[in-house]
């Protein structure tokens, strides 16, 4: 009866040792903005936080290789609104993060100003 016992705790002990549990949430980190010139500067009225990319190989590159950054070039109009956007560097690992990255820049709000060169913003991801 021992033995049975003692069988039956060690399977079930090293099945909850081995278990893992899934992927919930993660979490985005941004970086402050890098600008060429002042015309940028407190270019944000409110900065949107990206959603993390859901699918798993997205999770799995963050936890093995380490965080993915993003960033995005974009100009203002005067009224400001965003007026273009492009994918100015990011890895060829991270690739995945780069449409939450552009739909976060695009509900994000901004200060009226003219600007006339790109402004830069970097989203960074990692997982808790």
């Amino acid at each position: 009866m021992k033995s049975v016992f003692l069988t039956i705790f060690f399977v079930f002990g090293a099945g909850t040792l081995y278990a893992q549990e899934p992927i919930e949430e993660g979490e985005v980190i941004m970086i402050n903005p890098t600008h060429p010139s002042g015309k940028c500067e407190n270019i944000f009225k409110e900065i949107a936080a990206p959603s993390f990319p859901t699918s798993l190989s997205a999770q799995h590159t963050v936890i093995k290789q380490g965080s993915c950054s993003v960033t995005l070039a974009f100009t203002v109009s005067k009224q400001g609104q965003l007026e273009s956007h492009e994918i100015d560097t990011v890895e060829e690992r991270c690739k995945p993060f780069i449409r939450s990255a552009i739909v976060a820049l695009k509900k994000s709000s901004f200060n009226k100003q003219e600007i006339t060169k790109h402004c830069y913003h970097t989203y960074t991801y990692e997982l808790e």
